[in-house]
């Protein structure tokens, strides 16, 4: 829902409201609060604009199939990452302006690790952390992670990228499909009990998450071993060092 204006509030401090990839498709709505339910809301009217990062404001067609309580604009295309913000411009009854703000993430690029867990397979883990919020009275799970549920979409994923290095430090690069299973679910369950630890909602969400994590090392432990067996390459093994006492002593030399 667009955030209304106020005197004091700057669109570039404000938290994002919903999250695109690049090539998304997205169509505003706005409903109006001061909706009386006269024939078009006594002359309300509303204008709605899309700015992109670095670039003007982008006029958008708006029209309402409710006679003024819902607005609805044209559909935009998100072509670059960044914050984008849609401005709701609300004239006649219930003149206000309000903003919504959209951060659109990079496309996803070929090649990578392809065992990384997904958002979805870590809330597989532990479902009952993927309630969307107060739209919802924290009762409805949605499977997955999104802005609106705590932790974000924005901090799983980054947790998940730290528990991929986490896995590698030990195991180096998971390169066999017959341990890329394992490594995915080390990983997830090594981000689901760090959600749980980080952020808990229980007395027993700390608890649960340390379980999480313990058993989540001690597969990380197994997926080393049996890359390394794979590999023939142990990247935590320390490096030969020639003994000092190979080398022969050293000759005076006299003149």
């Amino acid at each position: 829902m667009p955030i209304p204006a106020g005197p004091d509030i700057d669109p570039a401090a404000l938290p994002p409201e919903h999250s695109l990839q690049v090539g998304d498709v997205r169509q505003p709505t706005l409903d109006v609060a001061a909706y009386d339910g006269s024939p078009g809301n006594n002359g309300t009217a509303a204008t709605c604009t899309v700015t992109a990062p670095g670039a003007a404001p982008q006029t958008l067609a708006t029209t309402s199939p409710d006679d003024g309580a819902t607005w609805i604009a044209a559909a935009w295309t998100s072509t670059a990452p960044g914050r984008w913000i849609e401005t709701w411009t609300v004239t006649g009854h219930g003149a206000d302006t309000y903003y919504a703000v959209v951060l659109v993430h990079p496309a996803p690029t070929a090649g990578g690790q392809t065992w990384i867990p997904t958002r979805e397979q870590v809330a597989a883990i532990i479902p009952r952390r993927t309630h969307v919020g107060a739209a919802t009275g924290w009762g409805e799970t949605v499977g997955t992670f999104t802005l609106d549920t705590k932790p974000s979409s924005v901090a799983v994923d980054d947790l998940i990228s730290k528990a991929a290095r986490w896995i590698e430090v030990v195991a180096g690069p998971i390169v066999q499909p017959s341990i890329e299973e394992s490594a995915t679910d080390a990983a997830a369950m090594h981000v689901a009990g760090l959600i749980l630890t980080t952020w808990p909602e229980g007395d027993n969400d700390f608890k649960a998450g340390q379980l999480l994590l313990d058993r989540a090392d001690k597969m990380r432990r197994d997926v080393a071993t049996a890359n390394v067996v794979e590999t023939g390459v142990d990247p935590v093994a320390p490096a030969a060092v020639m003994p000092v006492w190979s080398f022969p002593a050293a000759t005076e030399i006299r003149f």
